[in-house]
């Protein structure tokens, strides 16, 4: 479906506002050689002599020692000495703090991008007005704070900040540039607190992008970009007591945060988390050390960044769909299929929520957000189709591009490398390749599957094309790992057959085993038994891995079968060859703790093997990827 004309065309007659100085810098065309040793004093923090050059020439306070036309004081602002700034300043008039240089920065703009919150003070109660005061790109230093991450400096620079000046600082294309500075530079915190006090933001100025759309660009601010490990994922579990409401109105409530970045966050809020752990100070210290060794806080911070997020687009969702409908359809749509493309099904979900309507639109090349989710092998996003009704489902199934490439045709391109990536080892990724091609072949009508697209290929033909350089070096990732595990399995199965021959405490002379008759000697050839029958059966399951023909399909089921059993059954006889071992040794030499002495090898193949074994397992007979997610109908 068509797109409607865009929000920049309804705004294409307001430019942007033009800033007007009260004080004029020079273009630099005099000689600034001689201002050089004032220069080098200065970014040495060389305070005796700099105060001589002063004390000689009280104009060189406010000379251009630069070829940007910096003054020293825009020269010392970028360093941290703050005894170097404290006595420049005591030295000028509020005036003379308010020179600027030729991009129309004072030096109050280089402090806020700094980020040095004591030096912004001390100008500050010089001059009051040096917060409110424009460069010639319209920004104000809350805006250079922003651009630099720096999130103590915003936090100060909101407060003074003047909200009645002109142009006003939260509105128009001023608004729009500080909110796109605070949500690129991930100041998610600050963000939602200038959103919730300023919901207007929330609407873009002319064409520069939406707050939405750049939120939706960044899949790391989302629970669904997060790669947690099996611990980190144990520990968030953990951690589920904490609440969103509780998690976003810890930080974002407006109160005032004066704290230095040095302050130590995470020592102070720990106790608040856990108030038996102030029975001792011992107690606490320990909690700490733990909590910096498997980083707990930095996962609670993750997960306030995560509350704040969401927060962020359920606001802006609100306040756009309050604009007239093809007005709020533009908006919408790109930030819309962003989220689809880069896997943020909770953008995806909430605009749903938001605009039904916006998922029956598609990008330039034709492709709806369900076939980018396809494209890009997000099947989180893939999943909310589960949550469409039936007939809303089936349009999207239908839908061409403009290759005339249907969603199977999609779903038969190789994924993205990123995307195959997450996946280990060729095999695997031939496997879950697989996978979504089947999944969409269920979803998709019979009709579609022999659909040719604009190239004349049906959507199998493309697979095949689009897989075979993969499919080729999945068997051979296949072979090469088979072809090492299978001999590690002869050898094993060649040392317990020797064993068997050369039982512990060798032979009587009727030719019976001198241990015959003792219980452990009975328990050692039962594991002995069990260790080679395993090998044995891990030795075929490889050699038939080998013998395979190695068709797509193969790589479904077939051959991950095979090479699970292989490697589990090697694991189990290597298990049963080390115990054979130490109830050998158990018989010759009496020791009765050589069983420690077997953990060592298998302890190492687990550690080395158990991910590979885990993830052929999950992928081959786990629940799958593709699921309903939420009871609700989205649209």
């Amino acid at each position: 479906m068509a797109l409607p004309s865009s929000r920049s065309q309804a705004h294409s007659d307001v430019n942007e506002p033009i800033i007007s100085h009260s004080v004029k810098s020079k273009a630099v065309e005099e000689d600034v050689s001689c201002y050089l040793p004032l220069y080098k004093a200065i970014i040495a923090h060389d305070w005796k002599a700099a105060e001589r050059f002063f004390e000689l020439d009280r104009n060189a306070l406010t000379a251009r020692i630069s070829m940007l036309g910096d003054t020293p004081l825009h020269v010392a602002a970028t360093g941290r000495t703050i005894d170097f700034i404290e006595k420049l300043v005591e030295l000028m008039t509020p005036e003379e703090l308010a020179i600027i240089n030729q991009d129309g920065d004072t030096a109050f703009h280089r402090i806020a991008g700094v980020g040095n919150v004591v030096i912004a003070k001390l100008l500050f109660k010089k001059n009051p007005d040096l917060p409110n005061m424009w460069n010639r790109l319209g920004q104000l230093p809350l805006h250079h704070a922003a651009k630099w991450g720096q999130n103590h400096m915003v936090r100060y620079l909101l407060k003074i900040t003047k909200e009645d000046i002109e142009p006003r600082p939260y509105e128009g294309y001023s608004g729009s540039v500080l909110m796109g500075e605070l949500i690129t530079n991930g100041l998610y915190d600050v963000a939602l607190l200038v959103l919730r006090r300023h919901p207007n933001l929330a609407v873009s100025y002319g064409s520069y992008p939406s707050p939405l759309r750049l939120i939706a660009q960044q899949p790391s601010a989302f629970p669904s970009g997060a790669r947690f490990t099996f611990w980190q994922r144990f520990i968030t579990f953990w951690q589920g007591f904490i609440s969103r409401n509780v998690l976003s109105s810890n930080i974002c409530d407006g109160e005032d945060v004066d704290s230095s970045p040095e302050s130590p966050k995470g020592s102070v809020e720990v106790r608040s988390w856990f108030p038996w752990f102030q029975i001792s100070d011992f107690i606490s210290g320990l909690w700490e050390v733990i909590n910096s060794l498997l980083g707990i806080e930095q996962i609670r911070e993750l997960k306030l960044m995560h509350c704040q997020t969401l927060e962020i687009v359920t606001i802006l969702c609100t306040e756009i769909v309050k604009l007239d409908s093809r007005e709020a359809l533009s908006t919408l749509l790109d930030p819309f299929l962003d989220a689809a493309r880069l896997g943020i099904h909770e953008v995806v979900m909430d605009i749903l929520i938001a605009f039904p309507d916006v998922s029956l639109y598609n990008d330039r090349e034709g492709r709806t957000a369900l076939g980018l989710a396809v494209m890009n092998r997000h099947a989180n996003v893939y999943n909310l189709i589960y949550q469409t009704r039936h007939g809303t489902r089936q349009w999207l199934t239908i839908q061409k591009d403009r290759g005339n490439n249907t969603l199977l045709h999609l779903a038969g391109e190789l994924a993205p490398r990123h995307r195959l990536d997450l996946v280990s080892g060729p095999a695997l990724q031939m496997q879950r390749e697989l996978h979504w091609y089947k999944e969409v072949e269920k979803l998709v009508p019979p009709s579609c599957k022999e659909l040719k697209n604009a190239e004349g290929k049906t959507p199998a033909m493309v697979f095949t094309e689009a897989h075979g350089e993969l499919k080729k070096e999945g068997e051979r990732w296949l072979k090469d790992s088979a072809g090492s595990c299978s001999v590690a399995a002869g050898l094993i199965a060649t040392v317990l057959f020797a064993a068997v021959i050369t039982v512990p405490g060798d032979y009587r002379d009727n030719g019976k085993p001198n241990f015959a008759g003792i219980s452990g000697f009975q328990a050692f050839g039962a594991i002995e038994a069990l260790a080679l029958s395993s090998s044995l059966t891990s030795l075929l399951m490889f050699l038939s891995v080998f013998t395979s023909r190695y068709s797509e399909s193969d790589f479904l089921r077939a051959l991950p079968r095979r090479f699970l059993i292989g490697l589990f059954t090697l694991f189990i006889s290597i298990i049963f060859l080390m115990t054979a071992f130490s109830k050998a040794l158990e018989l010759v030499f009496g020791q009765t703790q050589t069983w420690k002495v077997a953990c060592v090898p298998v302890a190492l193949f687990v550690c080395m093997q158990l991910s590979l074994l885990m993830d052929i397992c999950t992928s081959t007979y786990g629940p799958g990827i593709f699921r309903k997610q939420g009871g609700h109908i989205l649209v």
